[in-house]
């Protein structure tokens, strides 16, 4: 365990922000693509919600699994099964149908699940109790920098390339790190952990932990609320006020990608006025 500034903490901690902040943009690319390509897939835009839902379900029951994958496979592994299972669910999007839709979601999911969980083994083992707020502190903006990018790169390439193309940004994302990033400063697996029976172990015995256990069980529901809230302002604030002041979302003539007509009816829409 060193200090904050050291290489065998900063590197890990770069990779793993750059890997959560990767599979964010692809959990909030569905808020920022479906209502533009709700007319190819057959739906309202305001169906987002349904997909949106969704990745969550999908992400608290494989996140469940975290534990048990990380046995088995140790961070390395699970980091890059991670990305691979949202670059598929990215692509399953472009197909262009509801079902495949839902698809992505789901993989996408599936991916977000163990993220944290991941992240916050190996860091664990590389901090000091005086350094661990602070380092799982930049860890967690990996998830806000996702979708900031999510926010401000995919309306962009979706008006130069259509909705398809921008979202085929997402895995070539996935495919860079894949390549490029430090896998090895996360770690293999846990051999200890293995052969105390860690690879073998229920995979949903973290409810019955968490349930079983006070501080656990208290912590646990006090954080379900900031999250959920958190999340949920984050899905549904590209939709609601938009259809609320008219902007179109759909069709290639999308007010949602056009900032100059957009600024206009959202100010229209509040009251400012401007010459």
């Amino acid at each position: 365990m060193t200090g904050v500034l050291s290489p065998s903490v900063l590197v890990p901690l770069g990779t793993i922000f750059g890997i959560q902040s990767a599979l964010t943009v692809a959990a909030y690319a569905f808020p920022v693509v479906i209502p533009v390509a709700a007319a190819d897939l057959g739906i309202a835009p305001e169906s987002v919600g349904f997909l949106v839902s969704a990745i969550y379900v999908a992400g608290m029951v494989f996140g469940l699994t975290s534990g048990w994958l990380l046995a088995r496979l140790g961070p390395t592994r699970v980091f890059q099964l991670l990305l691979l299972v949202a670059g598929a669910g990215m692509a399953a999007l472009t197909i262009g149908t509801i079902e495949a839709a839902f698809l992505s979601a789901v993989l996408v999911g599936c991916a977000s699940g163990p993220m944290n969980p991941a992240g916050s083994q190996v860091l664990a083992r590389l901090t000091t109790e005086k350094t661990r707020a602070l380092v799982f502190s930049l860890k967690q903006c990996g998830t806000p920098a996702g979708g900031m990018l999510a926010g401000a790169i995919l309306p962009a390439l979706m008006l130069s390339y259509g909705w398809q193309a921008a979202v085929l940004a997402i895995p070539a994302m996935g495919i860079v790190l894949l390549v490029l990033a430090p896998f090895g400063s996360l770690g293999g697996r846990d051999l200890s952990a293995e052969s105390q029976g860690g690879g073998r172990q229920n995979p949903f015995s973290a409810i019955k932990l968490v349930l079983t256990v006070p501080a656990l069980r208290a912590m646990s529901f006090a954080g379900i609320w900031p999250g959920r809230l958190s999340n949920g302002a984050g899905d549904i604030s590209g939709r609601v006020p938009l259809a609320e002041c008219g902007v179109r979302t759909c069709g290639r003539g999308a007010d949602l990608l056009r900032p100059a007509c957009l600024w206009h009816r959202l100010t229209h829409c509040i009251g400012v006025h401007c010459r």
